[in-house]
């Protein structure tokens, strides 16, 4: 072989997915350690309030209670955390404390941790720590948080504006002064919740002879859970290992290190005994970050044809009451906001808005599918202002494969130029139509129209951006019983980060992929690393891997070839082996070369990207309105993706399909609903619906291949493509499916009582709600000409 990675065929299941199955994981919750104490933590029924009064001695003396903290007893430990991903628009970020100290911000802040023998014996003693509030009022809405009179998140700000940053190219405000045709939209998103299968969990270990905290934790992050704990304990970072076991999903949620990390973690130095805390599902909704709300104001200029001449956009980000993570999510949507079209003349102003809510941060997607809904939304107004076919819009506007790479003219907040590296985006288009069955799906629409059916079509394309987010390193060995070890810095929840990495390794070295062991998520095995989020894995650490890979071989070889006295060009890597080319009868084995020298056999790569790499892909839908129940029910979903170069289609496939029914449920069903006092209204899994099984769709996929030239390997991220148009062309079928010219679909998600009006003829809260001008465009009050 010649070390090249290629794609492979599909295979069964990954090993690594057999324990998840059959019950033997081993998740923070299986974790149990001798003399271990367990944490529970009291949290705020407000969103704003003063803490009055504070008594815990009669907690303390509950039975099985081993100790009750406040903020004043962590002392320097209780810093803010600083902000995952910094920006320079943050120029004064707050981060949560571990515990409150004298104000409470949003419903769910932990005031104190009760520690005790047992968790059972924790929450009991929770109930006995008197605490006194004094309400204040509270400002949970981001649009009523930028009031000049709007009660003050933090109260020494001089406003709730976390942030403000525009990003821009060409002359916006000429060309749209200009434009034949103008689209105005004021475009809506909900707060919705990740809700992984498993909440987080941190156990932590101080070694007090050795001087090191081992920390397990249920993180995508474990480099930066490290970093933030050591700075909070005046640690260093080598005495702090992260460990990550087995995650129950993440989806962004996990994404950046907790105040309860920080505080598990200084329990168990100050204790010195192992120390556990476990989040429960209520916990969750108000203590781990939230995604999306969003309210957007978008106008596009284009000419007869439906040519998009220029795009503005202006959007407030509702970041809650801290900024764990920074604003990511707003960086991620401006640079998406064109999608995959040549708009010549772009502006993209985001505004970050602290409320007194649950902070927010990236939640799979993150920030892309809104960035997709602005601008899709915005082309299927064009089209009906100018009574075009959407698609025809979309075909005018596509970016063409002799313009790659295309520079879009917006820049990232570090300077760098948004450059898509490549793609055929017209060519992903036609294959979803081809594979929709497009004009077979209009002759369906049309018949079931005529008998009284409310059924739509939706047809829009996508970008994603992936691969970013720094450094990340791979090491790969062969042991002397020719056993191949892989360690990475990113941990997986799901993924099959070990097949897939696995496999890879086993190609370039030529041997059974049972051969190599993946291990990852453990700082300790890797001085650097970034995570698991954005889509990143297989381009980041999958090059690591493969460039570490091929370093062992050439070292192999090198060894090999003075073993079998012959040059290192004229041998092969074959079922395990090392032979001589056309003498398959001399032969050596890796056990034997990794025996030969002194030195291990071993390398190590450190590989930081370039840039994101540009994913892409195209959707069709069909849907159909249920008149009695109001249900949206999609009949069929088509997604034609470009990934780069496809090493291993059934990982692919599963990563496609699970994002496309994640953003199924997003759009048809997720929705958090605050009050105005800023009370969580659906906070349990009773009233946040989450998508079911028996309402999945058929889904059919694609797949179409531009490798990327950013990375060795051509590849480029998958893990989010199929979430980014899953709304988009949801709203578009449903717009279409109603046939109502006065209807704009402006908001998700769309829920059946809003579908039941727009049926009866009655403009709810999702439309209408844009303005159009134009020579074509229809009568109605909505419309300016």
């Amino acid at each position: 072989m010649s070390g090249q990675p290629r794609a492979l065929s599909h295979a069964s299941p990954p090993a690594e997915h057999l324990p998840l199955l059959t019950g033997r994981g081993r998740f923070i919750g299986d974790l149990v350690l001798p003399g271990m104490v367990h944490v529970a933590l009291l949290r705020s029924p407000h969103a704003h309030a003063r803490i009055a009064r504070l008594d815990t001695r009669a907690a303390a003396r509950a039975p099985g209670v081993v100790a009750v903290v406040t903020a004043a007893d962590l002392g320097p430990a209780n810093r803010p955390l600083p902000p995952r991903v910094p920006h320079p628009a943050l120029t004064d970020p707050r981060g949560p404390r571990p515990l409150a100290e004298g104000v409470v911000r949003h419903v769910g802040e932990a005031v104190a941790a009760v520690v005790a023998e047992s968790a059972a014996a924790a929450a009991d003693a929770l109930e006995r720590v008197a605490v006194t509030y004094e309400a204040l009022p509270a400002a949970a809405d981001v649009e009523a948080a930028l009031h000049p009179d709007a009660p003050r998140v933090h109260a020494d700000r001089p406003d709730n504006v976390a942030a403000r940053w525009t990003t821009a190219a060409g002359d916006v405000g000429a060309i749209l002064r200009e434009a034949p045709v103008v689209v105005r939209l004021r475009l809506e998103i909900a707060r919705g919740h990740g809700q992984p299968l498993e909440p987080r969990g941190v156990v932590a270990v101080w070694d007090e002879t050795a001087q090191v905290l081992t920390l397990w934790s249920s993180t995508q992050a474990p480099y930066a859970v490290r970093d933030v704990v050591a700075a909070a304990l005046g640690l260093a970072p080598g005495q702090v290992r992260v460990r990550v076991p087995d995650v129950g999903g993440g989806f962004g949620l996990k994404g950046a290190p907790y105040p309860e990390e920080v505080l598990v973690a200084w329990l168990a130095r100050h204790l010195c005994r192992p120390v556990r805390w476990l989040e429960g599902r209520a916990e969750s909704f108000v203590a781990s970050v939230q995604d999306r709300r969003q309210v957007h104001e978008v106008a596009v200029g284009a000419d007869r044809e439906g040519r998009v001449l220029a795009l503005d956009h202006r959007f407030l980000l509702d970041v809650g009451a801290y900024l764990p993570f920074g604003i990511p999510v707003g960086a991620n949507l401006q640079s998406h906001v064109p999608g995959p079209y040549a708009i010549p003349h772009l502006r993209t102003e985001l505004v970050a808005v602290y409320t007194h809510c649950t902070p927010t941060g990236p939640w799979r997607g993150a920030g892309r599918p809104q960035a997709n809904f602005v601008v899709e939304r915005a082309l299927d107004q064009v089209a009906r202002c100018l009574g075009l076919d959407p698609v025809a819009v979309r075909r005018r506007n596509l970016i063409r494969p002799a313009q790659m790479p295309y520079a879009t003219g917006l820049r990232l907040a570090t300077g760098t130029p948004v450059v898509y590296d490549s793609g055929d985006y017209p060519a992903l288009l036609d294959r979803v139509l081809q594979l929709f069955r497009y004009e077979e799906r209009r002759r369906w629409q049309a018949a079931a129209r005529a008998a009284g059916r409310a059924c739509g079509l939706g047809v829009v394309c996508g970008i994603e951006a992936s691969g970013g987010g720094g450094v990340e390193g791979a090491a790969v060995r062969v042991e002397p019983d020719g056993t191949v070890r892989v360690a990475v810095g990113s941990p997986a929840q799901g993924q099959a980060h070990r097949t897939a990495l696995g496999r890879l390794v086993a190609q370039v070295l030529g041997v059974r992929p049972e051969a190599v062991i993946v291990e990852g998520g453990d700082t300790a095995l890797l001085p650097k690393g970034s995570g698991t989020f954005g889509s990143r894995t297989l381009v980041v650490a999958g090059t690591a891997a493969a460039e570490a890979a091929r370093a062992v071989r050439r070292r192999a070889l090198g060894r090999a070839a003075r073993r079998l006295r012959v040059g290192p060009a004229d041998l092969e890597t074959v079922d395990g082996a090392i032979r001589v080319r056309g003498a398959p009868q001399r032969t050596v084995t890796w056990a034997t070369v990794a025996a030969d020298g002194e030195e291990p056999l071993q390398a190590t790569h450190l590989f930081t990207p370039p840039g994101p790499v540009w994913s892409s892909g195209a959707a069709a839908c069909a849907v159909e309105l249920d008149r009695e129940t109001g249900e949206v029910r999609v009949e069929a979903y088509v997604f034609v993706h470009d990934c780069g170069v496809v090493l291993n289609p059934d990982l692919v496939e599963g990563q496609v399909l699970g994002a496309i029914v994640n953003g199924l449920g997003n759009v048809l069903c997720e929705h958090l609903v605050y009050d105005a006092q800023g009370q969580l209204l659906t906070a349990t899994l009773m009233d946040y619906g989450l998508p079911r099984a028996a309402r999945q769709p058929p889904i059919r996929l694609g797949h179409q291949e531009t490798p990327s030239p950013a990375n060795p390997l051509g590849v480029k991220g998958v893990g989010e493509s199929g979430i980014i148009t899953v709304a988009s062309a949801l709203a578009q079928a449903v717009e279409d499916a109603v046939d109502d010219p006065a209807l704009v679909v402006t908001a998700v998600p769309i829920l059946p009582w809003q579908v039941l009006r727009w049926l009866a003829g009655r403009s709810g809260p999702c439309g209408p709600g844009g303005e159009r001008s134009g020579p074509s465009a229809p009568p109605g009050p909505d419309f300016v000409r």
